[in-house]
């Protein structure tokens, strides 16, 4: 495993370590921590910095995830740095995250620039997965002074406010919406572009979080965006555009599929009503397909469903397969070790797992299937804030996959459990 044992030196470290597939238990709660930059810096679009944060700690027996939307009027924080070796079990801090800008300008000490959503778990052998149950963890919670930023009439406008940190329950319910393009753009490896999609409203109590493994041929989302004031998890969001990461040379069109996202639900309040409407509405979209250079688009219509994903996942490590020279802010695929991924099964990154050389934003199946199929990871979809070189064998990040289970009458589901 590669990391920064200390960021602003660029000081990189190598250590072995030993690392199997293993099993999980989330628990039914989680909490969140906000990002405050604990310095003045200076970023430039498509370039990726390396932020000093007021230190996060993390109690034992838990993972991380950036929540999914843009924090900040430049940019947004895709994943916190490693600088320390340690496992789930053990007591952790941040003290360093990549922030991925927008557009160009400053960041203040003192303003949110992300948040990040912490999961208790318990992690145990394969065997274990009966016997295991969720963890009891007692996180301390502060309340913050910050600057909440977003845009009005092209000026980056601060509002200093006391945010408080706080639980919230965690539903394990979920819904499937596909991003589609709402104009045509040509793309550019590296030129990262905020994209207009179809608006998408999100209700209130609703996390989103995008699907890895599901993305267009010529990039991948890293992150959604709502225009205008960041809003509470409390209340209603519409999602106009999406922050797309281009890796190939090519174009995305009105109306083509760039990615799906999850919207979970984490709180009871009102949950029948929203998804009773929703189950009614379908729509369709264009699934693009790049195959030795030529380029098919097929419609296609999405039947939405809500599913229950399981609290019980599997992590799995991504392992470099090949010797690959990586430059600074330019996607790269990098060949891995074949990962199984079972049918009825979906995967997301474990936050702060990635390399020194390689922040692994999306991976790639052998061949694209429906999640009611078996499939193969063959490649991971990586990009650095330095120029590096990532060696085979090295850990590039680890997967937790989860079992999905789609519920044809939510309604009912819902009103027995709560």
């Amino acid at each position: 495993m590669s990391y920064f044992m200390d960021p602003e030196r660029m000081m990189v470290e190598r250590r072995e370590i030993s690392f199997r597939n293993a099993v999980f238990k989330s628990s039914d709660k989680a909490y969140w921590k906000v990002v405050i930059s604990d310095e003045e810096k200076y970023v430039e679009r498509n370039k990726i910095e390396i932020v000093r944060i007021k230190e996060i700690q993390l109690p034992p027996k838990s993972t991380i995830a950036p929540l999914s939307i843009l924090r900040h009027a430049l940019g947004t924080t895709i994943d916190a740095v490693p600088t320390e070796i340690k496992k789930v079990e053990e007591t952790r801090s941040i003290k360093y995250v990549y922030f991925f800008p927008v557009e160009d300008g400053v960041i203040e000490e003192g303003d949110l620039i992300g948040v990040f959503k912490i999961y208790p778990i318990n992690v145990g052998s394969l065997g274990d997965q009966e016997f295991l149950r969720s963890p009891d963890i007692k996180p301390k919670f502060e309340s913050l002074t910050a600057n909440i930023t977003y845009k009005d009439g092209g000026k980056i406008v601060r509002e200093r406010r006391e945010i408080r940190e706080t639980w919230y329950s965690r539903w394990n319910l979920g819904e499937w919406r596909m991003l589609l393009a709402d104009e045509d753009l040509k793309l550019e490896p590296g030129d990262a572009r905020l994209v207009k999609i179809k608006p998408i409203e999100l209700q209130a109590n609703t996390i989103p979080v995008t699907l890895y493994g599901y993305r267009n041929p010529f990039g991948t989302v890293i992150d959604i965006y709502s225009p205008g004031k960041p809003r509470k998890i409390e209340e209603k969001k519409i999602i106009t555009h999406v922050l797309f990461m281009p890796t190939d040379e090519g174009e995305i069109r009105k109306n083509d599929i760039i990615g799906i996202m999850n919207i979970y639900a984490v709180s009871a309040g009102g949950i029948v009503e929203r998804l009773t409407p929703f189950m009614t509405q379908k729509s369709r979209g264009n699934i693009v397909i790049s195959k030795e250079g030529k380029v098919k688009r097929s419609e296609f219509e999405h039947k939405p469903f809500v599913f229950r994903r399981s609290a019980i996942g599997y992590l799995k490590p991504i392992i470099s397969a090949e010797t690959k020279r990586i430059h600074a802010n330019k996607p790269e695929k990098i060949l891995v070790e074949k990962i199984d991924i079972p049918s009825g099964s979906i995967v997301q990154p474990m936050g702060a797992k990635n390399h020194s050389f390689g922040i692994t934003i999306d991976i790639e199946f052998e061949e694209q299937r429906f999640v009611e199929e078996d499939r193969v990871v063959d490649y991971a979809v990586v990009v650095s804030a330095v120029d590096g070189e990532i060696l085979r064998g090295d850990m590039i990040g680890v997967l937790m996959q989860y079992h999905v289970t789609p519920l044809t009458y939510p309604e009912l589901f819902i009103r027995k459990y709560a």
